[in-house]
């Protein structure tokens, strides 16, 4: 009996060291151009000891790469692989996510060697689905989202799923206004009309700009494979518009 114990302990713990990490496809997307964004960035791939590379696209509609996760649930990044360099930005994946968009933000902290952070948002349908959108509120002050008559207040740091809106023209504009709080006053700095066409669906964020007390937002579109049905109820919409 204590030898049988004994070799299934020496069985887990083999079956446990030669486990093969968690693989997720990845869109990394550089959030803005800059001279401080690695033209390549460098995670554990699935081989121990190795390196996968991928490169920051500004665009939502690069092609995945497929990263390895740590035990802890992270994919650490660094901008070299020989000899290794500092982690300066770690991505946090949470269970059950196989695919992911992580956008690589500018971090202000103190620490030197993080030089980004990364915000994680799983691609999905539920997450992105057609005609609707992901709004991210990467700024450290209030949000508040309203499209058409809907209104979505959105915390720091916290994200929010849009389903395609009820209240639409016949070219599928829909008003979309986004406000910021600071000092218990409501700004504005987003509003006008946005086609929520079946096609496509958005990606949107508010973040701090350069200058004190100053938040912006970003819209990055996405592209969907629809099915025949959602595709005919899409076709002769005309170019997809924001303002």
């Amino acid at each position: 009996m204590i030898q049988s114990s004994i070799l299934a302990v020496i069985a887990i713990t083999l079956a446990t060291a030669t486990a093969a990490p968690r693989i997720v496809n990845c869109r990394v997307i550089a959030f803005s151009k800059s001279p401080d964004m690695p033209a390549e960035l460098f995670s554990l791939a699935k081989s121990k000891g190795e390196f996968a590379k991928t490169i920051p696209s500004l665009s939502v509609e690069t092609l995945p790469a497929e990263l390895a996760v740590s035990e802890e649930g992270e994919i650490p990044f660094t901008a070299a692989a020989d000899p290794v360099g500092p982690v300066i930005a770690t991505a946090k994946i949470p269970p059950g996510v196989k695919n992911a968009y992580l956008f690589l933000l500018p971090d202000h902290t103190p620490d030197d060697a993080v030089r980004f952070q990364i915000v994680t948002i799983e691609d999905s349908p539920e997450n992105t689905p057609p005609g609707g959108a992901m709004i991210h509120n990467a700024s450290p002050v209030e949000a508040r989202v309203t499209v058409g008559r809907e209104i979505y207040p959105l915390p720091p740091g916290k994200s929010l799923g849009i389903p395609n809106p009820t209240e639409k023209d016949e070219f599928n504009m829909a008003a979309l206004k986004i406000e910021s709080e600071t000092g218990g006053q409501w700004t504005t700095i987003k509003d006008g009309l946005t086609r929520f066409s079946m096609r496509d669906s958005y990606l949107i964020f508010t973040f701090s700009g350069t200058r004190p007390g100053q938040t912006l937002v970003k819209i990055y579109q996405k592209s969907l494979a629809l099915p025949a049905a959602m595709e005919k109820q899409g076709k002769n919409q005309g170019p997809i518009r924001t303002r």
